[in-house]
């Protein structure tokens, strides 16, 4: 029964992710067409929601302490600015998307902060899984001064 129940609770976490990806996507437009201090207010909300979805997910569903999540959120933001920023990695999408495709500037801007999102996301799945198999057995203490660690190398890295 509590495989059952665990499958159940995966899938819905797994449903709840693609809902908020495809709330994402449709109230994209919305949010392109907000004043500036109303969208940075949107954007700042959203990002508090994925932290703190991180943070549920490690205290809340593993009962682990980690102090280096956010190290996390800033390796796939850092990704995702980077191809939304850098003209060797903007220019090929914004051909592709408005020239070949024939998608509005705002639509096609609308595919390249998705694609840096989810190419953020991978990155940081990535990373986690390489700090995640070495501290793997690790709990409390040891576990929040690894990912502590992990946290300000990833912040030298990034300086």
């Amino acid at each position: 029964m509590l495989q059952h129940s665990h499958w159940r609770n995966t899938s819905f976490h797994a449903a709840g992710i693609l809902l908020a990806v495809a709330a994402v996507f449709l109230l994209s437009p919305l949010v392109e067409s907000m004043s500036d201090f109303r969208r940075d207010i949107v954007l700042t909300i959203g990002i508090n929601i994925i932290l703190t979805v991180s943070l549920n997910l490690i205290l809340g569903i593993a009962g682990q302490f980690s102090l280096g999540h956010a190290a996390f959120l800033a390796a796939g933001a850092y990704t995702a600015v980077v191809l939304a920023v850098k003209p060797p990695l903007l220019l090929p999408q914004v051909q592709f998307w408005h020239e070949t495709c024939h998608l509005t500037l705002a639509t096609t801007f609308t595919l390249v902060m998705l694609t840096g999102t989810i190419a953020g996301a991978l990155v940081a799945a990535l990373l986690g899984l390489l700090v995640g198999l070495p501290t793997l057995r690790l709990k409390g203490d040891y576990l929040a001064i690894a990912t502590l660690g992990f946290g300000e190398i990833l912040g030298e890295i990034l300086r």
